[in-house]
């Protein structure tokens, strides 16, 4: 869950493994989010932790990688 205001730490070296959470840049919009990432025949199924949402599906070339999400500070 990802809140206003939080900061997300990033491993930018990372192998892609499914269901883990990266952060990502959707090159068409310039817009970056979090989402576990699926890999599925050349394409990234971007999914999100609010049940409420659907999942992004794109291709491959068409997103950016940036980085693992390896940890959240909430401020409070």
């Amino acid at each position: 869950r990802d809140q206003h205001g939080e900061i997300a730490f990033l491993k930018k070296n990372c192998d892609i493994l499914d269901g883990n959470v990266y952060a990502v840049v959707l090159k068409e919009d310039n817009y970056a989010t979090l989402k576990q990432v699926y890999r599925q025949d050349g394409k990234y199924v971007l999914a999100p932790a609010n049940a409420s949402y659907r999942s992004i599906v794109v291709e491959e070339d068409d997103a950016l990688i940036v980085g693992e999400c390896v940890g959240v500070y909430h401020a409070r």
